[in-house]
């Protein structure tokens, strides 16, 4: 093989690995995208989910600092109700509840 067959080969190996390169870096971003439209369009529903179960009542605590609302009777302080969380995550997202 002379010089000039070498660097054929070479310029040719060259664009098969720029090509198979380019591939995969393409396929995997179309993978990364399948996988991050799925991940919202569950995030979505499940957000419309907590909000379909979300008690509308306020929450109204004990002497104890219990939620009697829900049922949530043995809270630590400083713990809020369930509810309460629910209700701020959907209000800090923009879900109209």
């Amino acid at each position: 093989m002379n010089a000039e067959e070498f660097n054929r080969l070479l310029s040719r190996f060259e664009d098969a690995s720029v090509a198979l390169h380019t591939e995969q870096t393409r396929s995997a971003q179309d993978r990364w995208e399948v996988a991050c439209d799925a991940i919202r369009e569950d995030r979505s529903r499940l957000l419309r989910l907590i909000r379909d179960l979300l008690d509308s009542d306020d929450c109204w605590f004990d002497h104890h600092g219990g939620c009697q609302a829900h049922g949530y009777l043995s809270l630590e302080p400083g713990e809020q109700c369930p509810h309460a969380e629910a209700k701020a995550l959907l209000d800090a997202e923009g879900v109209a509840r």
